[in-house]
């Protein structure tokens, strides 16, 4: 009676324990696992030889899905970094033209759900935060700016990689 085959099987390594540290230290650094490194390293592997094993499980990394993936990542994050310089400067701005920024509601028959939040200069709008733009839009500032940096940091690494090659 022969056994299916596992989903996934296990593979232990004997190292020095210097170089233990050092490659998990690095591979944490590029923000992966050691497990991700490894099996990278298994399919790349197998990929560039004639080996006769299974290769619907081990197919190399598509670069160009990973480039693209990249780029993604990056203009996801610069448009971030767009939304918190608006916050930065809607919170910079209200000191000096303090009765032309903020958030308004602005009158309209056919839509009363109508908002304008910025620089406005429409009759009969109604101003609904006043002063406390300023901490909000500091604090959403702080927000974009983090949530940005890091959906870009790992994009960034790679990119690093790439050009070290």
């Amino acid at each position: 009676m022969q056994r299916e085959p596992k989903k996934s099987e296990t593979l232990e390594v004997r190292l020095a324990h210097e170089a233990k540290q050092a490659f998990m230290a690095k591979a944490a650094n590029e923000g992966q696992s050691a497990s991700e490194v490894v099996r990278s390293l298994v399919v790349h592997y197998l990929a560039a030889s004639s080996c006769p094993a299974d290769q619907s499980s081990t197919q190399p990394v598509n670069l160009k899905r990973v480039d693209l993936a990249i780029v993604a990542q990056l203009a996801v994050s610069l448009v971030g970094y767009g939304l918190a310089a608006g916050f930065l400067m809607l919170a910079a701005s209200k000191p000096f033209i303090p009765s032309q920024v903020g958030v308004w509601k602005i009158p309209d028959p056919s839509d009363p759900l109508t908002f304008s939040v910025g620089r406005l200069s429409a009759p009969g709008a109604q101003e609904l935060l006043g002063w406390w733009i300023i901490p909000i839009s500091l604090i959403l500032t702080l927000i974009t700016g983090y949530v940005s940096w890091r959906v870009g940091a790992p994009g960034i690494r790679v990119l690093r990689q790439y050009r070290t090659r």
